[in-house]
């Protein structure tokens, strides 16, 4: 968790000058009961008194540390969205290898991945078809690597049923003024 607003305030406190959630962002899914019921570019109309916002952290800035460390990072460098899944498991460790070691110090942007390998072992039954985003591009050999996503809550919001609530559009998240090492532990 990045940040919580306070009550009614669409101004979150230290992610950077002069944001307001209800223009910055370049895409927004609109829930309604539970129901993604449309997409917009802009919610102030939809804005009230009594909402909430919470900024959550996004895998998109741990990428930079990944190809610094010379992991590649292959839905960036083919200029696509990164694949997002729904899944059958809780979040839990994975183990330790180097994209884990990279993360792992950045938990407030979801941090070590939360599985590796077979994608059937957490309820994914074609990797081809993600639930959001593009497909991966795979190659013999990849070993597939799973970390939370920022579109987990989104999936909450379903549930949950709400009368209005509003989301980012997957792959459109708020452009913050936060360097990606401040989001490092140490």
């Amino acid at each position: 968790m990045l940040d919580v607003t306070a009550v009614g305030s669409p101004a979150p406190t230290g992610l950077g000058e002069n944001i307001d959630l209800r223009h910055d962002l370049p895409a927004y899914h609109i829930y309604r009961h539970g129901k993604l019921e449309e997409t917009r570019e802009d919610i102030a109309a939809l804005w009230q008194s009594d909402f909430v916002a919470f900024s959550i952290g996004c895998s998109f800035s741990f990428e930079e540390a990944l190809l610094n460390e010379g992991v590649e990072v292959r839905h960036a460098r083919l200029k696509r969205n990164v694949p997002m899944y729904r899944t059958n498991i809780p979040l839990i460790s994975a183990g330790r290898f180097r994209a884990i070691q990279i993360t792992t110090d950045m938990p407030r942007v979801h941090g070590a991945p939360v599985h590796l390998g077979d994608p059937a072992l957490i309820g994914i039954s074609d990797i081809e078809s993600p639930g959001f985003g593009d497909a991966p591009t795979l190659k013999t050999g990849d070993l597939p690597v799973f970390w939370a996503c920022g579109v987990t809550p989104q999936l909450a919001l379903e549930n949950a049923r709400l009368p209005l609530a509003i989301a980012h559009s997957p792959g459109h998240m708020l452009i913050t003024d936060i360097p990606n090492h401040r989001l490092k532990y140490g």
